[in-house]
């Protein structure tokens, strides 16, 4: 597919990768690129917006007595996973809001590019701990880390995945979003949110086994979605 736009003089493709109309990065000289980028103007980005991220589950389960305790004191109510692929349009809003709309006593897990609808956000911290109430564990490929945390905090509290207080709510986009749904199935994970609709090559009969078999729920009204959530707090 031809490339669209005045940037192709700045993208390189390597190995297996390819694009019509840029140059290629052969046997690892990566000359071109560097020369290309010395060319280049410096950037100039004028902010001080700070942004949170760089968690890891190794730094969080560093933090297990804290957040075991904090759930058994109550002031953990609940654990959001907001996480999947980002894509145009104003689907994506409902996450943002999601995320905005939630009480102090719950915690963000997040991966992947969706949460770049709502990392620009200040959480802070769950009331009386110095826990962080958004957690940004990485890309898509870091979305083990939630699956990690969770199975920890399970073993802890000595209760299977599905009982723990948490919700997970998935945005897709492509297939790595799904690659990670299929994956959390193959676990067991039950009562599963995503958006902003239905995978397109899903049809209606697979949809309804899945439901039937795994809970799995398309999204809604943010605030009816996020009461109906919460209200399973009181359960688990």
């Amino acid at each position: 597919m031809p490339i669209k736009g005045s940037y192709a003089d700045r993208f390189f493709s390597y190995d297996v990768a390819g694009l019509e109309g840029v140059q290629k990065i052969e046997n690892d000289d990566f000359t071109p690129l560097i020369r290309r980028a010395l060319e280049l103007p410096e950037v100039k980005i004028e902010s001080d917006q700070e942004l949170v991220t760089g968690f890891h589950h190794e730094t969080v389960l560093g933090m297990a007595p804290e957040i075991i305790q904090a759930v058994k004191d109550g002031k953990i109510k609940r654990f959001f996973v907001i996480a999947g692929c980002d894509a145009p349009g104003k689907g994506g809003e409902y996450y943002r809001e999601l995320a905005a709309s939630l009480p102090p006593e719950t915690v963000i897990l997040t991966t992947s590019c969706g949460k770049f609808r709502f990392n620009d956000v200040d959480y802070g911290v769950v009331p009386g701990t110095d826990i962080p109430r958004y957690i940004d564990l990485g890309q898509c490929n870091n979305s083990i880390s939630t699956v990690k945390i969770a199975y920890a905090l399970a073993e802890a509290f000595g209760c299977e995945v599905n009982e723990l207080p948490v919700s997970i709510v998935l945005s897709w986009f492509e297939q790595k979003a799904v690659a990670i749904l299929l994956g959390l199935f193959s676990l067991g994970i039950q009562d599963i949110r995503i958006g902003p609709k239905a995978p397109e090559f899903i049809s209606p009969g697979v949809l309804q086994i899945l439901q039937e078999r795994f809970g799995l729920k398309l999204i809604g009204d943010v605030q009816a979605d996020m009461q109906a959530m919460l209200l399973d707090s009181a359960t688990h």
